[in-house]
């Protein structure tokens, strides 16, 4: 019995200092090295719940740094796009605020506006698991398609295409959410 209580106590103890020195390290703003904090802001999924865009915020040095993730690529040329990595993803950064982050996002969605065909570059990356400090132009294209406007996010790499669409109703779907997240969020920045 006294075995007993003496494990339980040595597990008491070290759980507590764990906590304390979490707690520590939280406040004194140190993450380990590795792997970022994701803060999820806003998610679009489709029917199958595969994410089709995310806006998260990747805070760093004591600022806030929202992302636009836009989902796998394709792989292929102007005319075939074949999906086979799910691992990589493209991220478009947004700003350090929500109001830079919605303003990215207008003129994103200004594009459907125009002509088709109408395009416009931003910086972005095609990363494994998060964005990296490894950014490259990303064209967005406007495409009106027969049943609809989408925007084409494209990566050019030695001579081949990496691409995935997006359409009118989802980039105003997230931009909504957007909205109302601000709204229901008014200190953050």
């Amino acid at each position: 019995m006294k075995r007993i209580i003496i494990i339980l106590g040595i597990l008491a103890l070290c759980s507590t200092s764990f906590a304390q020195s979490s707690a520590q390290n939280e406040q004194q703003g140190k993450q380990k090295k590795g792997f970022p904090v994701i803060v999820d802001l806003v998610q679009l999924e489709d029917e199958n719940e595969n994410m089709i865009l995310e806006i998260f915020n990747m805070p760093s040095d004591s600022l806030n740094r929202y992302y636009l993730d836009v989902g796998m690529l394709g792989f292929g040329d102007e005319i075939v796009q074949l999906y086979f990595d799910p691992a990589h993803a493209l991220y478009l950064p947004l700003g350090n605020t929500l109001e830079q982050a919605q303003n990215v996002l207008n003129e994103m969605k200004g594009l459907f506006s125009t002509e088709p065909g109408t395009y416009m570059f931003k910086d972005g990356c095609l990363a494994f698991g998060f964005p990296s400090s490894k950014l490259e132009p990303v064209k967005i294209t406007y495409h009106k398609e027969l049943l609809g406007k989408s925007l084409e996010f494209s990566v050019e790499r030695e001579g081949y295409i990496r691409a995935t669409y997006v359409s009118k109703s989802n980039l105003g779907s997230i931009l909504t959410s957007l909205k109302l997240y601000r709204k229901m969020h008014p200190r953050e920045k």
